[in-house]
């Protein structure tokens, strides 16, 4: 993950970042309730939600496109 060097230090760290997003999706669970759990306002949850999940597709991408390479297939 991206770690900022500008602006305003984060509250969470990497690692509370990425479980706050995993608690997310298992618990199902809203973002308000989420982010009160963690002790962060609801648009930094969301903000924090939608970067892991930026994050994660583009590792995934990557990935695929090497297996692409190496393999020669799809």
């Amino acid at each position: 993950m991206h770690v900022p060097t500008k602006g305003r230090p984060t509250k969470l760290s990497i690692e509370d970042q990425i479980l706050l997003c995993l608690s997310y999706w298992r618990e199902y669970r809203t973002l308000f309730h989420v982010a009160t759990s963690y002790g962060v306002s609801e648009p930094t949850a969301s903000r924090i939600v939608r970067h892991v999940e930026d994050c994660l597709y583009l590792m995934y991408r990557s990935i695929c496109l090497k297996v692409k390479a190496s393999t020669g297939m799809w």
